[in-house]
């Protein structure tokens, strides 16, 4: 994701697309607003708001079909 926003890119290349992809706009925001605060968070917050974010949702199935 990082690396995507780097080079200001939406795709990831030639490889499998991330079901993260569609989540990622909205979880960069709240993390750029939290950090605009300033509320900066750290990775694992960052892990835990991604996975807030995608619990109970269609992406957090196609994300662990996606780790298999």
């Amino acid at each position: 994701m990082r690396q995507r926003l780097k080079r200001n890119s939406k795709s990831s290349g030639n490889g499998q697309k991330s079901p993260m992809q569609a989540v990622e706009p909205y979880l960069v925001s709240i993390i750029i607003q939290l950090a605009n605060m300033p509320i900066p968070i750290s990775t694992s917050q960052d892990l835990q708001l991604a996975n807030s974010l995608i619990n109970g949702t269609r992406f957090k199935d196609e994300l662990q079909w996606f780790e298999k």
